[in-house]
């Protein structure tokens, strides 16, 4: 807080904080918080998704900036606009800096006076896809009949089911030998169709012994 004034609390537990700014500063920067320290690559795509109120509608200001030789280069940024009704707020970004382990994300509140709350902040990598090629999955039958053929071209995986298995995991497609971290955010996402109205069953196994 270098202007203005505001009272500032974070809950960790909750992941929530909130700025209560009871006078605007000259500048929006000038009330803000900070979460640093964070390791970016060059070219890279990445998702922040948040959920923000103020008691007075506004436009919040917020970005990713790092300090190089007492600068603030605009590395990204971007603008919401808030109101009184808590939304949710996404935006995809691809970095255009070089690699760096010092960024911080900054959300300013000096505008306009209000009481602000952010919620469950996330800043996520997307657009690596971990799957094999569809060509490279793994086909099983144990019960049941069904002829299953991939498209390397166009990525589709067909799987023509002529006789239900005895259980639904008895026929299966499986993408093998993924690398996944513990306590890391995964994104699954895929397009399908099938002839009949059905559910269909997916997850992630790990197969131990």
């Amino acid at each position: 807080i270098l202007d203005g004034l505001a009272n500032i609390n974070i809950d960790a537990a909750a992941q929530t904080v909130q700025a209560n700014v009871s006078q605007a500063s000259a500048e929006q920067w000038q009330i803000e918080t900070q979460a640093g320290d964070i390791a970016l690559e060059s070219g890279k795509a990445y998702q922040l998704t948040f959920d923000a109120s103020c008691t007075t509608d506004t436009e919040m200001l917020f970005g990713i900036t790092r300090i190089d030789d007492g600068n603030y280069p605009v590395c990204w940024r971007n603008t919401a606009n808030l109101s009184t009704e808590m939304q949710t707020y996404s935006y995809t970004f691809t970095l255009r800096y070089s690699t760096q382990s010092d960024f911080y994300l900054y959300f300013d509140y000096g505008n306009t006076a209000g009481n602000y709350i952010i919620k469950n902040p996330k800043l996520i990598e997307v657009g690596t896809n971990l799957l094999p090629d569809v060509t490279d999955w793994t086909h099983y039958v144990s019960s049941g009949s069904a002829q299953m053929a991939s498209d390397a071209q166009t990525q589709t995986f067909t799987a023509n089911v002529t006789a239900d298995g005895l259980y639904e995991w008895d026929i299966q497609a499986q993408a093998r030998n993924l690398t996944l971290e513990k306590g890391k955010k995964y994104k699954l996402s895929v397009d399908m169709a099938c002839s009949e109205e059905t559910a269909l069953s997916m997850g992630i196994l790990h197969q131990v012994g």
